[in-house]
């Protein structure tokens, strides 16, 4: 998994991106910019974390097949 291709790459960038977008000097346009990056970033964020239950639950499946 990676977070090469999306403006927002790591959770410090997606915090402050955060910040910008409640600041209300930020104007409407940037605000719906930061809010597509931030919502790519969550979506590959929460498809990672799927990955790595889905890869938990067969480890502890082949683990309780070995008993």
């Amino acid at each position: 998994m990676s977070y090469d291709n999306l403006e927002i790459g790591e959770g410090g960038a997606a915090s402050m991106a955060y910040v910008k977008l409640i600041d209300p000097k930020v104007l409407k346009a940037e605000k719906e910019k930061i809010r597509k990056d931030l919502l790519d970033y969550c979506g590959q964020d929460t498809l990672a974390m799927v990955r790595l239950v889905e890869v938990l639950l067969d480890k502890v499946k082949k683990h309780k097949e070995k008993l």
